[in-house]
Order: C-alpha cells, then structure tokens, then sequence
C-alpha cells in the first residue's frame, strides 16, 4: 500500500501507510454533548459519519451489537463482481481477540436516499466465523443509479449507509 498525505480536521498533515491505516482523536467533542439530543449528533441511538469516497475500501467506526463488534465496509468503486461497475456493502465481524467463537446474526444494510425518503436495503443472516469474516452484497447498487442525482444516494459527495444487526444465535469451540 502507498502512503498517503492528508490534512486532517486542525490542519496537521497525516501519513497514512500500511503501518498507520488511520488517524483520529481521543475526545472529538465531550459525551455529553454528543448524548444531548439537542444538539443533533445522536438522534434515535443513530448517528451519522461522514467517509471519503477516493480509495478502494472505506470502512465504518467499529460499534457493538450483541455484545460483539461490528463495522461496515464499503468499497466504492465495487469488489468482486461488481467491481468497475457497481458500490459494494458489507458488515464485518470484528471480534478478533475471540477464538473459536461463530456468530449467527440477521443483518440488514442500508444506503439513504438523502433527498426523498426512500433507501435500498438488503437484508440476510449468516454465521460470521473470527476472526474477521464479512458478509455483504459486491453489487449492492450500480455506479449509475448510486452517482444519479435523483436518487439521492451521493449528496455532496457525501453518502449515508446503515447497519441494522441483531445476534441470533453463537456457537463456542467444546
């Protein structure tokens, strides 16, 4: 992998290489704000992040669902077979420190239509394997319809996907 020099939020040149894949902050804004509704970042127990859409993988914050650990994983110029032609979506299984361990959960991955109301979804269940395994759709929507300004889905450059997991069922090594 290159390195890549960016300017980050304050200004500061950052390197990103296969040794230092991310950069980031220990305290963005203070939990409590972040927790006042008011304020706007967390609304319904959902917030939204904003990624670059210039490489070849873009994934998500880890977050927990079911007791375990998550990310979402885009690829905007698509992966396996809808690669060239088509973004792809998938959720990861991030716990990794576990051994052994198999998760069964029903997923469901969303990308908002920013505009109107509307979004396209995919919803499945699998038993994600550690460490790291992913499941998802290589051709979760065209490059066409994605970059078409009436559906919504890339506003600004800006894109809004969702992940919706719930944990069915875990198997443990005997």
């Amino acid at each position: 992998m290159a390195a890549r020099n960016v300017i980050d939020a304050m200004g500061k040149e950052r390197r990103f290489n296969g040794v230092k894949l991310e950069w980031g902050f220990d305290q963005f804004i203070p939990l409590e704000a972040f927790n006042d509704a008011s304020n706007g970042y967390l609304v319904d127990d959902t917030c939204v992040f904003v990624a670059e859409l210039d490489e070849r993988r873009q994934e998500s914050q880890v977050f927990s669902a079911g007791d375990h650990k998550w990310k979402i994983v885009l690829y905007p110029m698509g992966n396996g077979c809808g690669d060239g032609d088509h973004l792809s979506l998938f959720l990861a299984f991030e716990d990794s420190t576990l051994e052994a361990i198999k998760v069964y959960a029903r997923y469901t991955l969303r990308i908002f239509d920013q505009v109107g109301a509307k979004h396209k979804s995919f919803q499945d269940s699998n038993w994600f394997l550690t460490p790291e395994s992913s499941w998802g759709w290589p051709r979760f929507v065209s490059l066409s319809e994605f970059n078409e300004p009436e559906t919504g889905f890339l506003v600004n450059d800006v894109c809004v996907v969702e992940a919706e997991v719930a944990v069915l069922g875990i198997s443990t090594a005997m």
